[in-house]
């Protein structure tokens, strides 16, 4: 028995189709994630409804043994937080890569993603907190817009068109997100409308020094519980959003450095 999947083919502009999904487009799709992401732009490199989630929110993933069974704020100080981790995750996020663990390979919708940043944290707050401009440095976000602003309350609307296979397979996705920023440590955030059934989950901040230099740095965590909904097949979601975080964190690091080095220069 088959079921609608939430995509459309668009084979002119006057034809859209829907797609049925079967186990065999399953295995079309997932060849198609690994083939974008080795020889396509980034665009294609994201499936399903993700790239709007990755940060309510190049090189290669690594990922850890360890899993997340719940959210939470560490309260170890910032270098303690780097200096637990283990020296092939610490020599990893100092290579510039995106650490990412998932419990039960992320089946559950559970995943910790970590990047570390060579920046001030005031600058990579700033990147993380700037809702009307994700669509210029985040990939795959055609606009976002903030609709709500009242204490540390943040609510923001971000509207998606994920090219899968450029002018062939195109996936369109909405949500609205609203945040609770506690400056300038974490940023708490939960689904209030969209195209899911749930998500919730935080950004952490930790300021670290790695070198004798004092080089200022900041590490980024990235906790979120997310859950799809029967409309799209749980095993691909999961499998692609690990992509989606990696993209993103490292689109948001190479905005902050860029950041960092504008104002360095003045």
């Amino acid at each position: 028995m088959s079921t609608t999947l939430g995509v459309t083919v668009v084979s002119s502009p006057s034809a859209v189709y829907k797609v049925t999904y079967t186990e065999e487009f399953e295995g079309f799709l997932r060849l198609v994630a690994i083939m974008s992401s080795r020889h396509t732009p980034r665009r294609a490199r994201s499936l399903g409804k993700l790239a709007a989630i990755a940060l309510t929110l190049i090189t290669p993933l690594a990922t850890t043994a360890s899993a997340q069974s719940q959210l939470s704020l560490t309260e170890e100080s910032s270098q303690s937080v780097f200096d637990a981790l283990s020296g092939q995750e610490r020599a990893a996020l100092e290579a510039g890569q995106v650490m990412v663990s998932a419990a039960r390979n992320g089946d559950n919708g559970q995943f910790t993603a970590r990047v570390l940043i060579d920046a001030p944290v005031e600058q990579a707050w700033e990147v993380l907190t700037d809702y009307d401009n994700f669509e210029k440095f985040l990939p795959n976000i055609e606009n976002s817009e903030l609709l709500e602003s009242e204490d540390n309350r943040r609510v923001f609307e971000q509207m998606n068109v994920i090219s899968v296979v450029p002018s062939v397979l195109e996936i369109n996705s909405r949500v609205v997100i609203e945040s609770t920023e506690n400056y300038p440590k974490v940023v708490d955030f939960r689904l209030v409308d969209g195209d899911l059934d749930a998500l919730q989950g935080i950004w952490q901040l930790d300021p670290v020094t790695t070198d004798d230099s004092g080089t200022e740095q900041v590490l980024v965590t990235h906790q979120v519980n997310i859950d799809p909904g029967n409309s799209s097949p749980r095993g691909l979601f999961f499998s692609t959003y690990r992509l989606v975080l990696e993209d993103s964190l490292l689109a948001a690091k190479a905005e902050t450095e860029k950041r960092a080095k504008a104002v360095a220069a003045e």
